[in-house]
Formats: C-alpha cells, sequence, structure tokens
C-alpha cells in the first residue's frame, strides 16, 4: 500500500510539477518576444500539460507564426528557446516520478 501510494504521489506530482515548469517558461519566452496572447497562451500550455496531450499543437504554430512576423534573428532565437521547452517534459518526468521509488519505471 505504502508503495502503490508513493507511485500515485511521484506520478501526480510529476505531471503537474513539469506541466506548471513548461507553462511558465513557454509563458516567459512568448512575452519576452511579445506574442499577443502570452498569458492564454501559456495557459493552455499548462491544460494540455495538465491532460497530457502534446503541448507542440500549441507551440509549433506559434513558432511558425513568429518566422512569418518577426524579423530573422528574433525569430531564430525564440526558435531555439522553444524548441527545448517543447521536449522538457520528456526529460524532467522521468526524472521526477521515479524519485525515490524502487519500482521499474515502465
Amino acid at each position: 500500500m505504502q508503495l502503490a501510494g508513493a507511485t500515485i504521489r511521484n506520478v501526480s506530482q510529476g505531471v503537474i510539477g513539469v506541466s506548471l515548469l513548461q507553462a511558465l517558461l513557454a509563458g516567459i519566452g512568448l512575452m519576452a518576444v511579445g506574442v499577443p496572447g502570452a498569458s492564454l497562451i501559456a495557459f493552455l500550455v499548462l491544460i494540455l500539460g495538465l491532460f497530457k496531450l502534446a503541448r507542440r499543437l500549441i507551440l509549433l504554430p506559434v513558432i511558425i507564426w513568429s518566422w512569418i512576423t518577426m524579423e530573422t534573428s528574433t525569430a531564430l532565437i525564440f526558435t531555439a528557446y522553444m524548441v527545448p521547452v517543447n521536449f522538457v517534459d520528456n526529460i524532467l518526468k522521468p526524472i521526477i516520478i521515479t524519485r525515490g521509488l524502487k519500482t521499474p519505471m515502465w
């Protein structure tokens, strides 16, 4: 029972924590370059993260929009920042979920 409780606690902390971090990082990047509706987009990233859906569905069109409307150097820096933000969950979730557990990940 303790192992099951610890597993559920770590999974929920991993999903919520990484979703919050990813939405915060996305929001900072969006506001830094002046994307209209940055807070709404960051909120959608958070909601999609909580439901474990692809945040790329929201952020990829924003990156494409940046290449159309912004200067090349700004769009390049924005893209270089947002691509790792898109994949931060793939790195951090397994680390947070397995922290302190003795159960195999798979």
